[in-house]
């Protein structure tokens, strides 16, 4: 099993900093970049062969940072001249509108909900050189059956063609269904554990959950570990699943 091990000697706090999330853009030259670049490098080695377009990041609970995670690997991606598209289909609890400044009232939902087979993708402008971000958009009033239906599924194999990543954010696995119906139409799923949460049984339920519907498991971020020094840092598994 390759391992890559993700450092930072650099704590950011939310309360102190504006630029707390998005590492990446205001960070580029810390260890906790470096940290996603690393990340990057472990995706694109491990499945140089399988034709990687789209990426699904999950977590087993609320609050273990999956989506701060989903948005600096999708602008630490779009670093690479690749055309990136970031969509925000955590349809319950969304945040990516709020860390790249995004209007609430168009997203997903209704891009979707207007989308025609062979018409131009109403996708938006770029929210950072090569990268595409698209919020959740106004709440549906089933979650499941939405992502669960044709016109999503259609919608989302058609911007794979369009973009050269698309990054899925999915609502925590072990809470509800949405993030293993998911998974079943991306490339691949990463699943993002926090370390200081010590919930090992939903872990374990989370990797159940993404087994039964045969997941393509690429990886796992142990997210929040801290060192002797307090320092900041995560795990990636490449090719592993959560648990192993």
């Amino acid at each position: 099993m390759k391992r890559s091990e993700i450092t930072s000697g650099t704590e950011l706090t939310e309360e102190n900093n504006d630029n707390y999330h998005l590492y990446v853009k205001h960070y580029p030259n810390s260890a906790i970049a470096e940290s996603f670049r690393t990340l990057r490098t472990n995706l694109l080695l491990t499945n140089i062969d399988s034709g990687l377009r789209s990426i699904l990041v999950t977590s087993a609970d609320r609050g273990e940072g999956k989506s701060t995670i989903c948005a600096n690997l999708a602008v630490v991606m779009a670093q690479t001249e690749k055309r990136v598209l970031l969509l925000d289909c955590d349809l319950r609890l969304p945040s990516q509108h709020k860390l790249f400044k995004l209007a609430r009232d168009e997203g997903v939902t209704n891009i979707v909900g207007r989308y025609v087979e062979d018409a131009d993708i109403d996708v938006g402008e770029e929210s950072l050189p090569g990268l595409t971000v698209i919020g959740s958009g106004p709440p549906p009033p089933n979650p499941s059956e939405f992502i669960s239906s044709n016109k999503f599924r259609r919608f989302l194999k058609r911007v794979e063609k369009e973009f050269d990543t698309v990054i899925v954010d999915a609502p925590p696995v072990g809470l509800v269904t949405d993030a293993a119906i998911l998974s079943d139409v991306v490339d691949g799923t990463l699943l993002v554990l926090d370390a200081q949460m010590g919930h090992r049984n939903l872990a374990l339920k989370a990797k159940a959950a993404l087994e039964q519907v045969n997941a393509n498991v690429i990886g796992l971020v142990l997210n929040n570990v801290k060192q002797e020094k307090g320092a900041y840092y995560s795990y990636y598994h490449s090719g592993s699943k959560a648990g192993e």
